[in-house]
């Protein structure tokens, strides 16, 4: 396991190609100025040639009616008073949620839901010259998700769930039994939200082993609710096998790679259920394409670094460890095909290096965190890392509110600093 002196974690994250959330609606900015006195906007934009198109790829799969976003933008109506939010959120880089530096700088992702700067500015001056319409035309296509049609095996929530309407984000687990007689390999999975209104992320975890299997029975019906509570990962030691956030359809791993599912072990299914929307009845799904042998078996392994204290009342606190991939545990080359990077309600940026004879190679660089969209990232190529290579790892806190130290730990008041790393041999 690829943490310092840490024995295993159960690996909190709500991932994989998110959708945006806007929850307020500011003004449209006046003008023809700019905040920075540069060049007024351009003129001319319209909702039907230059904004739609730009929804359509990067929105429009959560802001969609019936979704889990709290508005839809899938028409001039819907988003004509909302262009100074789309405005504002996607020139904080807040919206689409992808935190990984997209730029090109720092690492190469498979479906990168990352706006370009022209496309930002085109947003941020539509909406600054008063959000025009423009001749009407048909909508632009979303584009469509991939499926899995025919599955080899689904895993279903055992009962419906009415997700707790006393709180804004209900996470709860459910033990699900695929009744497995041997050894198999996931190698594709699509999550079938019960009702998306309410379904903010799935994790489906494999318990590390028997006593931790036993250990989430016994909280089963935690509460006298089918389930029980679990706002970390799955509250037992375990190992992730798939992960979802809206927007996210069929996903592969890279060809080649699977990650193992045991015989004769239930999982773990995690539900975030966010009511923003109110609180709906779910039962979901997740369908699983399976090989009985891969060429290279996946790994999820966390990499971080867990002996930090945090002060309290800092506005900028930086926490960083760099350790060999040999110290980490790789005793032989391996490849990084993904990572997950993951901190808490304090943590501000985050990246992640290889070192190799005092060459640096960006492999994550997330500039703004946010706890609420925590994702995964596939590289288009995979990054050797060699028993020598150094993994460095830097994370920055702001603690201006706290009154106490903050120290490492799965609580909602604790931090982390750490990335799940995909690897094979």
């Amino acid at each position: 396991m690829m943490l310092k002196r840490t024995p295993a974690i159960a690996f909190i994250a709500a991932l994989l190609w998110a959708c945006p959330l806007i929850y307020e609606a500011p003004e449209l900015p006046e003008g023809p100025k700019t905040e920075d006195g540069g060049p007024p906007p351009q003129s001319g934009l319209t909702w039907h040639d230059d904004v739609a198109p730009i929804l359509a790829d990067h929105c429009l799969r959560c802001h969609e009616e019936g979704g889990i976003a709290p508005f839809p933008l899938g028409t001039y109506a819907q988003a004509k008073p909302m262009a100074g939010a789309i405005a504002a959120s996607t020139r904080s880089r807040s919206m689409p949620p992808f935190l990984a530096d997209g730029s090109g700088e720092c690492g190469e992702w498979v479906d990168a839901n990352w706006l370009s700067d022209a496309q930002i500015q085109t947003l941020t001056d539509w909406a600054a010259t008063g959000a025009a319409e423009g001749e009407s035309k048909p909508a632009p296509e979303v584009p469509p998700l991939p499926t899995i049609e025919a599955p080899d095996l689904t895993v279903t929530m055992p009962v419906s769930y009415l997700p707790d309407d006393g709180v804004s984000d209900d996470y709860r687990c459910f033990l699900v039994d695929p009744e497995l007689t041997e050894n198999i390999f996931v190698t594709r999975y699509e999550v079938v939200p019960g009702d998306p209104r309410v379904v903010h992320h799935v994790i489906l975890y494999s318990p590390a082993n028997a006593g931790a299997e036993r250990a989430a029975e016994a909280r089963d019906g935690e509460g006298g609710r089918p389930g029980y509570s679990c706002y970390g990962g799955s509250g037992v030691p375990s190992n992730m096998l798939a992960a979802w956030a809206p927007g996210t359809g069929a996903v592969s791993y890279p060809a080649g790679t699977g990650l193992e599912l045991p015989a004769g072990r239930k999982l773990i299914l995690q539900m975030h259920y966010n009511m923003v929307n109110g609180a709906f009845e779910d039962r979901t799904s997740i369908r699983l394409e399976t090989a009985s042998q891969v060429d290279s078996p996946g790994l999820m392994r966390v990499h971080g670094f867990n002996e930090f204290a945090i002060p309290p009342g800092e506005a900028s606190y930086t926490v960083k460890n760099a350790v060999t991939a040999r110290e980490a545990g790789a005793a032989q080359a391996i490849r990084l095909w993904g990572l997950i990077p993951h901190m808490h309600e304090l943590g501000t940026t985050f990246r992640l290096e290889r070192i190799r004879n005092g060459e640096r190679h960006c492999l994550v660089d997330v500039k703004h965190w946010d706890f609420n969209w925590q994702l995964g990232y596939f590289l288009h190529e995979p990054v050797e890392l060699r028993p020598t290579d150094q993994l460095e790892i830097t994370c920055n806190f702001d603690s201006s509110r706290r009154t106490e130290i903050t120290r490492f730990g799965e609580d909602t008041m604790d931090e982390m600093c750490l990335a799940m790393l995909y690897l094979t041999p």
